[in-house]
């Protein structure tokens, strides 16, 4: 797997411990340019937060195009390992702040206290209802900004899941502005109303 692009494009990312296990899948590389499409690519001075890391393809690609915040939500200790050696093997060529947090998602989005994020990926295994399970607890907090940048847009949350899966038009804060789909996976794209 490679970064598409930014300060680390091309830069190899190995294939996360236990892939093909326990529902770990690691967003496509057409699916993680066309969600970067989606958000316009330039990242800079945004703060991104990657649940259900896994593999962390995602979030390495945020902090690629600018990101000056990634945090990385994994609950598998194997896959936390893993992201943390990554990033240390990387820091320095970027420049926003990385950090993962060994906790699972759900833990993670009821007991954050610290500045909202104007982007989060979702992006859990896709049996189990995972998604249906953190949207409303999302739409229910002040995790997502409310304005960022310089038009300042509201804070965006995308979901990655099956395009069989039908998610919510609305959660709290939280509306469906479109869906995208590539193959069977499909991303949903939130913003904070």
């Amino acid at each position: 797997m490679r970064i598409i692009a930014g300060s680390l494009k091309g830069r190899r990312m190995p294939a996360p411990p236990g892939t093909g296990k326990a529902g770990i899948r690691p967003t496509a590389a057409k699916v993680r340019g066309a969600l970067f499409s989606i958000l316009g690519g330039d990242l800079s001075g945004l703060s991104f937060l990657d649940l259900y890391a896994g593999s962390g393809g995602v979030g390495m690609e945020a902090l690629s195009r600018g990101a000056a915040q990634v945090v990385f939500v994994e609950e598998h200790r194997a896959l936390q390992r893993a992201l943390q050696e990554m990033l240390d093997r990387m820091r320095g060529a970027f420049s926003g702040e990385a950090r993962v947090s060994a906790r699972p998602a759900a833990a993670f989005v009821k007991t954050h206290e610290g500045p909202p994020f104007d982007v989060v990926f979702v992006d859990p295994p896709y049996q189990g209802g995972e998604a249906e399970k953190i949207l409303p607890l999302l739409g229910a907090g002040d995790m997502i900004a409310r304005a960022h940048g310089l038009e300042g847009q509201a804070g965006r949350v995308i979901v990655e899941h099956f395009h069989k899966t039908r998610l919510p038009d609305a959660l709290g804060c939280l509306g469906v502005v479109k869906r995208y789909r590539y193959g069977d996976t499909l991303l949903s794209l939130y913003e904070r109303t």
